[in-house]
């Protein structure tokens, strides 16, 4: 279907969406279009340009090959901290899991701040995707506040490949950082879809000059850039 305008048909009906929302935002914000599209496609740089879009921002898709010889469950925890899932946690607590996300995607590139009922009605489409496991949604929370401290959320398979486990979201918020805590999610994710069979990778999405250094996270994590 290349070569028929359909893309910049999608880019003219996104604009005309996108311009619908504007006059829920204060004039003096500046609104920008953002989309992404893989670096080496040349045909979709030529659709962005042609468009009158500039490239901003790289984005790694990171990947690790899961191993049942090193992939082992046995996290050892700080003794303040215990690990969960929502499946445990509970449903009725998305709001903190919300709160525990956006606090520690604060840092993020590209992060807004929405108001919390409007984050949160987002926030709760992730739920309701047909693939929602609330089992592969992971939380560390702080044994004397019941506070979540850093959350690692999955999906069960990534767009394109149902043998990918997917780590949609995986942040830690400030008061806990530099505790290893990234690390120790990442291992329980890779242990997680290992024993779950039919998975052989485990991948996801990262900005590539993350302010809080995740791809070198990543990288001692054991997982490898494979495209841009």
């Amino acid at each position: 279907y290349w070569g028929q305008g359909i893309g910049t048909f999608l880019l003219d009906w996104g604009a005309q969406r996108a311009h619908k929302a504007l006059a829920r935002v204060p004039d003096d914000v500046r609104v920008a279009v953002l989309l992404g599209i893989n670096a080496a496609h040349e045909p979709s740089h030529a659709l962005m340009e042609g468009w009158g879009m500039t490239m901003t921002r790289a984005m790694y898709r990171m990947a690790i090959d899961l191993d049942a010889t090193q992939h082992q469950c046995e996290p050892t925890l700080p003794d303040d901290l215990r690990l969960t899932t929502l499946a445990e946690y509970g449903a009725d607590r998305l709001p903190e899991v919300y709160r525990a996300y956006n606090d520690s995607f604060r840092d993020h590139w590209g992060h807004v701040e929405s108001p919390e009922a409007e984050g949160l009605e987002q926030f709760r489409h992730r739920t309701e995707d047909p693939d929602f496991d609330p089992a592969l949604w992971f939380l560390l929370v702080d044994k004397a506040s019941d506070e979540i401290a850093a959350v690692a959320l999955c999906m069960p398979k990534s767009e394109e490949d149902p043998t990918i486990g997917h780590v949609d979201l995986l942040g830690v918020r400030r008061p806990w950082r530099r505790r290893g805590l990234g690390l120790l999610l990442l291992q329980q994710v890779f242990c997680t879809f290992v024993q779950r069979s039919g998975f052989r990778q485990v991948a996801l999405n990262v900005d590539a000059q993350s302010l809080t250094g995740a791809t070198r996270l990543y990288e001692r994590a054991g997982m490898r850039v494979e495209r841009t």
